[in-house]
């Protein structure tokens, strides 16, 4: 499988009174859709995604470096559908007989169930009968979910090249999710030879839909010029549509645009802002990067205690570096700051981010 390789441009140091702390600010995992629960396609998007998870560092005015986090998202394929009341007892047979009718939507519908073990014992092979079922008969949902069972190799052979076939059959059709993955197997080059343009395209499809995820991606794609001429502007709007739909990494993303004034007039309040919104949805660069800036003082004023916690956190997560920056910071704190720090970090953990 091909790799995205995206050459890092060091910062430079250029003002010596931002003296700390450096760091690598490193997206720790990916992105889920939110309030939905694990699919069987989750484990193997996962893994083929962590491969192509590179960061691109940007040029700043200062001795700490910011990091674009790459945008691959968990696929949550057989929930991202709109939610469909599992069948009990009798609605099963109902659902049963329904579908052996020739049913789509039945067909579709029986085939989640199976897929998750909802209302009958958990089956996959009996989930891809029914969602091929469905998806020969045009059913975009079922063609979707049939992509992802490939994709998956839960009750059929793993095979990228046919969840293409199927994500494309749906994507064809509008399904806004398909075109999102659609354009993350031409972006990494699984199932289909790697295609930036076409990323792009399909991309902006689920983008225009407004579909968050793809909002972001089609901004990363225009911010670093990958399938589409650069064009920071353009970026920061298709970041802007993801942000204000809560989406975590595009707000980390925007910040940065605003700290590195690429795009958007430079301004510091707004990307502190954006930090702690992404920050306090558990987003580990986000915390790092919202440390850094109250260690440097950058946007907000100077707090080693609120550095201390927010990096803390990050370094909870695993942040790359985080231990060694926040271990800096603690070296200009006393121990009484330090303890506060770490009985904020406490609370603010056990309230998930509410009390930060």
């Amino acid at each position: 499988m091909t790799q995205i390789h995206h050459p890092p441009v060091h910062p430079t140091c250029d003002d010596s009174s931002v003296a700390f702390p450096q760091g690598n600010y490193r997206n720790r995992g990916l992105s889920q859709y939110p309030n939905f629960p694990n699919s069987l396609a989750q484990t193997t998007i996962h893994s083929m995604l962590h491969k192509v998870r590179k960061v691109m560092q940007l040029k700043f005015r200062s001795s700490f470096r910011f990091a674009w986090v790459p945008f691959w998202h968990t696929l949550l394929a057989l929930l991202l559908l709109p939610h469909v009341a599992i069948a009990q007892g009798s609605d099963v047979e109902n659902l049963r007989r329904l579908a052996g009718q020739g049913d789509a939507t039945a067909q579709f519908n029986l085939g989640r169930i199976y897929a998750h073990g909802q209302g009958v014992p958990q089956n996959y092979a009996s989930a891809v009968r029914w969602y091929r079922a469905s998806a020969e008969q045009g059913n975009a949902d079922a063609q979707f979910s049939l992509g992802a069972i490939y994709t998956s190799g839960r009750g059929v052979p793993q095979n990228d090249a046919t969840a293409v076939r199927w994500y494309r059959a749906a994507a064809e059709q509008g399904n806004a999710h398909a075109q999102f993955i659609l354009g993350l197997m031409y972006n990494i080059g699984q199932g289909v030879p790697q295609n930036h343009a076409s990323a792009v395209r399909w991309y902006r499809a689920a983008a225009e839909q407004g579909l968050a995820a793809s909002q972001l991606n089609l901004g990363f794609m225009y911010n670093i010029g990958q399938g589409v001429p650069q064009n920071h502007v353009t970026a920061v709007r298709w970041y802007r549509a993801a942000a204000d739909q809560g989406e975590a990494n595009a707000q980390l993303n925007l910040g940065v645009m605003y700290v590195s004034g690429h795009g958007v007039p430079q301004n510091h309040a707004t990307a502190v802002r954006l930090f702690r919104a992404a920050a306090e949805q558990g987003n580990a660069d986000a915390q790092l990067n919202l440390g850094a800036m109250y260690a440097n003082g950058i946007g907000v004023p100077q707090n080693f205690v609120s550095a201390h916690m927010w990096v803390n956190l990050a370094a909870a997560k695993g942040a790359a570096r985080s231990t060694e920056i926040r271990d800096r910071i603690a070296s200009r704190m006393t121990p009484a700051q330090i303890a506060q720090a770490q009985r904020r970090a406490s609370a603010c953990s056990a309230s998930s981010y509410r009390t930060c």
